[in-house]
C-alpha cells in the first residue's frame, strides 16, 4: 500500500527546482483530511490539506490543525534530510473516512513524509575497478494502532536518474528510473485485512535494522547514490524515525583510497555485519556444502 500511497509526492516536489544532483536533499511533509479515491489518483486529480517542501537540509512539517479543528494536531509529519542521515515521522488520530478509499486508493485522512540525500563519490589511489562496503542503520518505533508504514532504500544511480528521482521521487521509485537498491527495508503495521508491501509487523514493533551491502566502482570516475527514507500514516498508526538511516562506506581492500565528495561530506564507515550475522552465514555455506555432497552422492 505505501508505494502507491506517495505516487502524489511529484506533483507538489515541482514547487521548487530540483537541487544539483551533485550534493543535494530533499524534505517533504503532507498531510491530507479526506483521501484520495483511485479514480483521483489515475487521472492525477488530488491535492493535499498541507504540505511543506524543504531543500538544503530544512526541516519541512506539515501539523493538521486548521482543517480538524484548533485542538491538538490529529495528522503530522516531518522530514529532514542531511547528507548521511534522513528522518521522517508520520502520525495519525483519526479512522480512514473511507473503506473502499482505504481498499483501492489512499484511504484518509493521513500523514506521509519523504526524506532524500544524494551525493557524488569519486574514490582515487587505485586503478581498475574495487568495491565499496555500504551500510544503513534504519531505526524508529511504529505505534501502537495500525496503519503505519515505513519504507527506506539506497541506490547507485546515474546524474540523469538522479535528476529524475529529484523531480518526482516517488514516480521515479514505481517507474524505472530508480536502479534496484542495493540496501532495502520496508515495513507496515497494516490491518490485517489490508493488503501491504513490504514485511508486515505488529503495532507497537521497533522499524528497521542495520542493512549491509556491496557496490563496484571504477577509481577516478565518479558515482552517485541516493537514499531515500518516507513514512506514512492513517487510522491511528504512527512511525517516529527522527534518528534514522544513518549512513556509512567504506573502501574494501584497499586502505590507501581517497573518498571524495560532492557534498564534501566526510561519511562513516560502514557498519560491520555482528558476529551472529557471521555464524548464520556460516552455517548456511555448511548447509550448501551437505547438500552439494549428497548431490554428487
Amino acid at each position: 500500500m505505501f508505494l502507491r500511497s506517495i505516487a502524489a509526492v511529484g506533483v507538489v516536489a515541482l514547487l521548487g527546482a530540483a537541487p544539483h544532483v551533485h550534493a543535494a536533499t530533499f524534505s517533504y511533509a503532507a498531510t491530507n483530511s479526506t483521501g484520495f479515491s483511485a479514480a483521483q489518483l489515475a487521472a492525477g486529480d488530488f491535492s493535499f490539506t498541507d504540505a511543506d517542501l524543504e531543500l538544503g537540509g530544512g526541516v519541512a512539517v506539515s501539523d493538521l490543525r486548521e482543517a480538524l479543528g484548533p485542538t491538538a494536531p490529529e495528522m503530522r509529519a516531518e522530514a529532514q534530510s542531511l547528507h548521511g542521515i534522513n528522518r521522517v515521522l508520520a502520525s495519525s488520530n483519526m479512522a480512514v473516512i473511507s473503506e473502499e478509499d482505504r481498499a483501492t486508493g489512499i484511504g484518509g485522512p493521513f500523514s506521509m513524509a519523504v526524506s532524500i540525500w544524494a551525493d557524488t563519490f569519486t574514490i582515487t589511489g587505485g586503478t581498475g575497478t574495487g568495491t565499496v562496503s555500504l551500510s544503513a542503520g534504519v531505526s524508529g518505533q511504529f505505534g501502537n494502532g495500525y496503519g503505519a508504514e515505513g519504507l527506506y532504500a539506497l541506490a547507485a544511480a546515474s546524474e540523469a536518474e538522479a535528476g529524475e528521482i529529484l523531480d518526482d521521487p516517488v514516480g521515479a521509485v514505481l517507474g524505472d528510473a530508480l536502479p534496484s537498491p542495493i540496501l532495502l527495508v520496508h515495513q507496515s503495521t497494516t490491518a490485517p485485512q489490508y493488503m501491504a508491501d513490504g514485511e508486515r509487523v505488529a503495532p507497537g514493533s521497533a522499524f528497521g535494522r542495520t542493512v549491509i551491502g556491496t557496490y563496484e566502482f571504477t577509481y577516478d570516475q565518479p558515482f552517485v547514490l541516493v537514499s531515500m527514507l518516507a513514512g506514512f500514516a492513517h487510522d491511528f498508526g504512527s512511525l517516529s524515525a527522527m534518528q534514522s538511516a544513518v549512513f556509512g562506506l567504506t573502501v574494501t581492500g584497499n586502505a590507501a583510497a581517497v573518498i571524495e565528495t560532492g557534498s564534501g561530506v566526510a561519511y562513516p564507515l560502514a557498519a560491520v555485519p555482528e558476529p551472529e550475522t557471521y555464524a548464520l552465514f556460516l552455517a548456511g555455506l555448511g548447509l550448501l556444502g551437505v547438500a552439494a555432497r549428497r548431490a554428487r552422492a
